[in-house]
């Protein structure tokens, strides 16, 4: 009895071991993009990468190095262990109204929900800048600046009350049937519309305007009547305001943003020096609302100024001090992407050629920030080079100086086969080749090939090559 008594206690105590390390939480840590393979080894193909704070919503461990996960995003893969941190779960509550829920962890990722002020929510995993929280609008990642793990009460925005449409760039404001973008329009609301707040939710609220009832996003209402109603007679000021200008330490432009914190989307960027008119509405001690020209939207007040800034030869010199000339490369010749930030998970502002001159404004990390005429941005160490490139490779060289076995393409169904960038399916594809085709394989890596087709350089699968 004592024997099975024991048994039956370890198999408790097993299976409580087991629930925790399965509720257990993880994150991203120690590195600003983690690779994902395809199998546990680094020499196996990258479906993709994830940045710091990114959550890792289920675990397996492969072995004390590697291990099996998934993603909130959903993606799954193979990754070093060593670059993640394990978390746990807490209560918060959120500091603001209109903050925004994203769905990765930067300011660049899309909106999940408008949360309001006092929203309690679940901290699945509390990263270095971002948390990975669930609300009852969703899940996603939050500021850990803009949560408190003490309890906040709720704005004392009572339904009804007065408001008016705002819109960045004086467009009018779509009034819709329902709470969602999928349902129809009752009408269009021009910038500066009064309307009566019959209920708030975390995203959308239900309107009176004009007799009509209707839902608008959180993120058009203002409790301050704006500063100008663009109108079928034109523009109307209502609001006091007064003349600033822009600054900035470091010479650079400014973001204007749609609402007041660094989570809204940027209207756009001003220069130092730009004349701007405030408007006095903003309601925030540490933001104001301004316009200039067609730019419209909230600054840092730390960026503003009343008194015009001298020019500055100094700040000039020191500023060109401080760049440097330098040359794109790539080891095929290829067009190489600017990307928008230090990463390659963002968008890309545009391609430069192979030995095109750049300047050099700064280094982030394996990132150069450079500009190139009007094209600015930042491009990979990798692809920037000190030396001017005497001349653009070619398939002739490549394949004079590397030697390869020659292989026929081949595939089960007589299908052609992707010819990959990386030796992954997550790579880009270079080419697709007819059954038949001569490759030269000119390496290895796991269960790809690396192959010369044409002057191009890629991957195929070992398993297509006879």
């Amino acid at each position: 009895m004592k024997k099975r008594l024991s048994v039956f206690i370890l198999l408790v105590v097993l299976m409580v071991v087991a629930v925790s390390a399965a509720s257990a939480a993880y994150y991203v840590s120690g590195t600003s993009w983690l690779k994902v393979h395809t199998e546990p080894r680094d020499s196996a193909g990258v479906t993709g990468s994830f940045r710091t704070d990114y959550a890792v919503t289920s675990l397996k461990k492969y072995d004390s190095n590697w291990a099996y996960v998934t993603f909130s995003s959903g993606d799954k893969g193979y990754v070093r262990t060593k670059y993640l941190k394990t978390s746990s779960k807490s209560t918060a509550y959120v500091k603001a109204d209109d903050t925004v829920l994203r769905k990765g962890p930067a300011a660049t990722f899309g909106s999940v929900a408008t949360l309001s002020k006092g929203t309690k929510v679940t901290v699945v995993t509390k990263g270095s800048n971002w948390s990975y929280v669930t609300t009852s609008s969703g899940n996603g990642y939050l500021r850990r600046s803009g949560l408190s793990s003490k309890y906040v009460a709720p704005s004392k925005k009572k339904a009804p009350y007065t408001a008016y449409i705002v819109s960045p760039n004086s467009k009018k404001v779509n009034v819709r049937r329902g709470a969602g973008n999928g349902y129809s329009l009752v009408k269009q609301a021009e910038p500066g519309a009064k309307v009566t707040v019959i209920s708030r939710g975390t995203k959308w609220s239900k309107i009176t305007i004009d007799g009509i009832n209707g839902y608008v996003l959180n993120t058009y209402l203002s409790k301050t009547k704006p500063a100008t109603a663009t109108t079928a007679t034109g523009a109307v000021t209502t609001a006091k305001t007064h003349t600033a200008y822009i600054v900035s330490d470091n010479g650079k432009k400014v973001n204007v943003r749609r609402r007041a914190g660094t989570g809204y989307a940027v209207n756009g960027q001003l220069e130092p020096g730009t004349k701007v008119t405030v408007i006095e509405d903003s309601g925030s001690p540490n933001w104001s609302h301004i316009s200039s020209g067609s730019v419209y939207g909230y600054v840092q007040n730390k960026y503003l100024s009343k008194k015009a800034p001298a020019a500055s030869s100094t700040t000039t010199t020191t500023a060109k001090a401080k760049t440097y000339t330098a040359y794109i490369t790539s080891q095929n010749g290829k067009k190489v992407n600017v990307r928008r930030a230090a990463g390659k998970g963002y968008a890309s502002n545009g391609l430069l050629e192979y030995g095109t001159k750049v300047t050099v404004l700064g280094k982030e990390g394996k990132w150069y920030h450079i500009q190139a005429g009007s094209l600015k941005g930042y491009v990979q160490a990798d692809y920037i080079s000190l030396k001017k490139p005497k001349s653009i490779p070619t398939a002739s060289s490549s394949t004079t100086t590397v030697k390869g076995k020659t292989k026929t393409v081949k595939s089960p169904n007589n299908e052609a086969v992707n010819m990959r960038r990386g030796p992954g399916t997550g790579y880009a594809r270079v080419a697709q080749l007819k059954v038949g085709t001569k490759v030269s394989v000119i390496g290895t890596e796991g269960k790809w090939s690396r192959v010369l087709y044409n002057g191009l350089t890629g991957y195929i699968k070992t398993e297509y090559l006879k």
